[in-house]
């Protein structure tokens, strides 16, 4: 960690890093440290720089009201001031309890079980939430999403997962596109080019059986779709070329259809 990060936590935070260690992997875009600060094993997360501190605080307050009800959600640190992210260097800085855990495994069926039913959980807690509040939203199916429900912001140990991580996307959104998005991406085959449907079909069934209040409609797979395309365009040549090889696997056809169908029950 840079020494003038380290000053920068103490100043804000009042947090003496003694340790730190990069942590790879953990954020595509966000650069993350494992550090002991002031006793207490933290992770520090410094997210891309055109991110807005407005919004990521948003999303970091919704973490902190699901955090209350699901145990594998955990909330921001603030700073002295009370703020949970604050920029450093032209990053949005922002400071988590550590969570220890490998990231899932997409091929282990307990594992994808386990992130169906706490994508359920999520869920529904945003919902029950927002009807404490007795917030409606504009539209039906609207609710609190993680953003990126994927097998490495999902952590694992002792063959649990521990930890769902990374809220810089956490907002109002619809829960089916959600629900599709995670689909895909813990359903996708190893290669990332098209849909493993038996796979995909436990974690819709496990999700609806969960009492998740995400309903697959006609357009789930216009959804994945939509996401793929959103996805392309990034640095990395091999995830592009997977990702135009799944847009042409993934289609409405009977085959994802019956997937569908599976999942509405």
């Amino acid at each position: 960690m840079p020494e003038r990060l380290t000053g920068f936590l103490e100043q804000r935070y009042g947090l003496r890093i003694s340790e730190s260690e990069a942590v790879l992997g953990q954020g595509d875009e966000a650069s993350v440290w494992r550090v002991l600060g002031s006793g207490r094993r933290l992770i520090v997360r410094a997210s891309p720089p055109e991110r807005d501190l407005a919004k990521l605080a948003e999303s970091y307050a919704l973490a902190a009201v699901l955090a209350g009800a699901v145990p594998e959600v955990t909330a921001p640190i603030g700073a002295l001031d009370g703020s949970v992210t604050t920029r450093w260097a032209g990053r949005p800085i922002s400071v988590w309890p550590y969570i220890e855990g490998d990231f899932l495994d997409r091929s282990d069926h307990d594992q994808l079980r386990a992130a169906a039913e706490l994508l359920a959980r999520l869920h529904r807690a945003g919902v029950d939430w927002l009807s404490a509040r007795g917030e409606k939203p504009e539209r039906p199916g609207i609710g609190l999403v993680h953003g990126d429900f994927y097998s490495r912001n999902l952590l694992v140990r002792d063959g649990r997962i521990a930890g769902l991580i990374d809220w810089d996307d956490a907002r109002l959104e619809r829960l089916d596109a959600e629900l599709a998005w995670a689909t895909w991406e813990l359903g996708k085959t190893p290669t990332g080019d098209a849909l493993l449907l038996d796979h995909a079909a436990r974690f819709l069934e496990t999700y609806r059986h969960a009492d998740g209040p995400g309903q697959p409609g006609a357009d789930f797979i216009r959804l994945i779709r939509a996401r793929l395309i959103g996805e392309l365009g990034g640095d990395d040549p091999d995830y592009d070329a997977s990702l135009r090889t799944a847009l042409r696997n993934v289609v409405d056809d009977d085959r994802h259809r019956d997937l569908i169908r599976s999942g509405a029950g």
